[in-house]
């Protein structure tokens, strides 16, 4: 039998044993790195490389006979440290060649652009890897693909814009959502700062506020939260002359909800010298550290018998992808009772919109009720009708309790309630991202709302 046929079975096979249970999280990646290898092995581009795509799959099978020993000393209870430190070492060398193999693919795939090679490009973008879901390469890749579409268009490719555009809509719905990053803040003086204290005036550009002070030779910088809720803040300092900062920059904040911080100190490494730098900052309401608890019950944010239809689930085609692929649209007159899902605190709310369209744009003009949890993520109830909000900031919710009355405001494109479950993006540290969440219903749990279902309380 042809060993990546072999290989394939026992990837297959290993999906599905108990132990050993350290092989759980590999073996989807392993059975996918055979399968391309088979699919290389038909390329001449690939011919250079046989002998390594032979010693990984040896490798492979080698360290599959090992766990599957290992299974069977475990079940007899004869199971030798011995054993599992060889099955540990096989293991991290079956690591360490997926990625070299990481590596290749990734060369290769610049020689496709470099060279402007269509064939071996749509191969590559036909069996990729995960160098690909990078945001940079996937970029730099979608880039040489456009400039060489009228050559014929790959699949794959077309595949990878379509989600790109998906994204880049999503990041425009979450940018003019108010709990949306404010980046590019301009950096006050403490009397500047002071000045906007003093006035008593609050927006949403001026509500995380970040000055300097003067101390001795240094320069202390300084972050103020004016906000009922926590937020993660990110400040960036560029083309330092004559300073040193004391923290790693892009510095990452999190500010809980009005406080004020010190963040870092200028050293002037030469006192005699001016010290010059460039300074911008920016925030996302949320803490990137929050852990959404994932067994949480949400309850249907209507009241009790009410049946709801879902016009926009999870992953929906109209606006639910990217960052707000977990949100969840309920097609509602306006006017109807909305009830909070989980308990928590208000820290934002809006109620004085009066417009809706879906037109780029009309973001700002919604009404919404932000709800903070226990586990630091929020709580969105967005369109609500013009003075449809039935809490006030700093009030604190239980479950089933009414909050307000959906609406039509805002980016929408009817009547209908807007909800996610949210945090902070904790690779990116700069935006929003809702999270999956449970939806306890009166018939059960469920676990990935769709369009077209209907749920009763």
């Amino acid at each position: 039998m042809n060993i990546f046929l072999t290989l394939v079975f026992l990837c297959t096979m290993t999906l599905y044993a108990a132990h050993p249970k350290a092989f759980g999280t590999l073996a989807k990646g392993v059975e996918d790195d055979v399968r391309r290898m088979e699919v290389y092995r038909h390329s001449e581009y690939f011919t250079p490389h046989y002998s390594f795509f032979d010693a990984y799959a040896q490798r492979v099978e080698a360290c599959f006979a090992l766990g599957f020993a290992l299974d069977h000393a475990i079940e007899l209870a004869e199971d030798t440290p011995e054993q599992k430190a060889d099955y540990l070492q096989a293991l991290r060398a079956l690591e360490h060649d997926h990625q070299m193999l990481e590596s290749l693919y990734l060369r290769q795939l610049n020689v496709a652009m470099t060279e402007s090679d269509m064939k071996l490009f749509t191969l590559l973008l036909e069996y990729p890897m995960s160098p690909l879901s990078k945001e940079r390469i996937r970029q730099k890749v979608l880039a040489f693909y456009t400039s060489q579409r009228s050559r014929g268009r790959i699949v794959a490719a077309e595949a990878l814009l379509k989600e790109q555009k998906f994204d880049a809509y999503s990041r425009k719905i979450a940018m003019e959502e108010q709990q949306a990053y404010e980046e590019h803040l301009r950096v006050l003086t403490a009397s500047q700062a002071k000045k906007i204290r003093q006035s008593g005036v609050q927006n949403r550009r001026n509500s995380v506020l970040v000055s300097t002070k003067n101390i001795g030779n240094d320069i202390a910088f300084y972050a103020q939260n004016r906000n009922a809720f926590a937020v993660t803040m990110t400040l960036n300092l560029k083309q330092l002359r004559n300073v040193k900062a004391d923290h790693t920059l892009p510095l990452y904040v999190e500010l809980p909800a009005h406080s004020t911080q010190l963040l870092l100190h200028l050293k002037r490494q030469n006192a005699s010298q001016p010290a010059y730098y460039k300074s911008r900052y920016g925030w996302v309401m949320g803490l990137a550290s929050a852990r959404h608890d994932a067994d949480y019950r949400y309850a249907v944010p209507f009241q009790k018998g009410k049946k709801v239809r879902v016009s926009q689930g999870f992953n929906g085609k109209t606006s639910h992808n990217g960052y707000s692929r977990y949100a969840v649209d309920f097609a509602v007159p306006v006017g109807t009772p909305v009830y909070a899902a989980r308990e928590g605190k208000v820290v934002a709310t809006r109620a004085s919109g009066s417009k809706g369209a879906l037109k780029r744009g009309y973001g700002k003009y919604a009404n919404y009720i932000v709800i903070e949890h226990s586990d630091g993520t929020f709580g969105k109830y967005y369109h609500l009708k013009k003075q449809g909000v039935a809490v006030r900031v700093g009030e604190r919710v239980k479950q089933g309790d009414l909050i307000g009355y959906s609406g039509n405001t805002g980016y929408s494109s009817g009547p209908h309630l807007h909800f996610s479950v949210s945090k902070v993006d904790p690779q990116y540290k700069q935006r929003p991202v809702t999270v999956p969440f449970l939806l306890q219903t009166a018939t059960g749990v469920v676990r990935n709302v769709k369009r077209g279902d209907r749920y009763i309380r």
